[in-house]
């Protein structure tokens, strides 16, 4: 923290501390779960951050305006700190971190987080009137990233598998696109496998 020296009355020095404020909490890659590790998105409910603020300093999150989980100790060196929120309930969430020593009380900038821990909701399908794309549509945007074609299987008639070219996502809807025709009559089975044990509308 920086100093600045004057002079006192009958030939005091007086010293001051200027404190400075903890950088902003910046939510860790292993809390932030989802397809992205930052997009401050995730379906985690006890979040650890990360930040830096003056060494020796006790630290504090602050959720919403509410302390939330056990204070830790910024480095005495670096300043660097790791706290952890206790429980935390879905929707956007603005997180503080507060930072005391000797008295002195400063709060960082708000981050803002938002919880999801609810999957999208299968809504309707169907199929192009060429017969060679199929549209899948979910009660809530869904992520391109997780989408990946190799994930997906489309089996017709319960043995007939079709090869899937290319898949696009625009906001709630997956399109597959088909190499061969489904014809009107047919039964259509779509199989998705999990990439990881992430929740992958996040």
């Amino acid at each position: 923290f920086p100093v600045t020296i004057g002079a006192g009355g009958s030939g005091v020095v007086v010293i001051r501390y200027v404190f400075t404020a903890p950088t902003t909490p910046d939510l860790s890659s292993a809390s932030d779960r989802g397809d992205s590790s930052t997009d401050n998105l995730t379906s985690n409910t006890s979040l650890t951050f990360t930040g830096t603020a003056i060494g020796g300093s006790t630290i504090q999150l602050f959720v919403d305006g509410v302390s939330s989980g056990s204070s830790c100790t910024a480095n005495s060196g670096t300043g660097a700190y790791s706290c952890t929120t206790g429980t935390l309930t879905a929707g956007a969430r603005s997180v503080v971190a507060r930072s005391t020593l000797s008295g002195a009380t400063l709060d960082s900038a708000a981050l803002v987080v938002t919880i999801d821990t609810a999957a999208p909701t299968f809504s309707s399908a169907s199929v192009a009137s060429n017969g060679l794309s199929l549209s899948m549509v979910y009660s809530e945007t869904l992520s391109a990233t997780t989408a990946a074609v190799s994930r997906f299987t489309i089996t017709v008639n319960g043995s007939e598998t079709r090869t899937i070219s290319s898949i696009s996502i625009s906001l709630n809807t997956a399109t597959l696109n088909i190499s061969s025709t489904i014809f009107v009559g047919q039964t259509v089975t779509i199989s998705y496998t999990d990439p990881s044990a992430y929740r992958d509308w996040e």
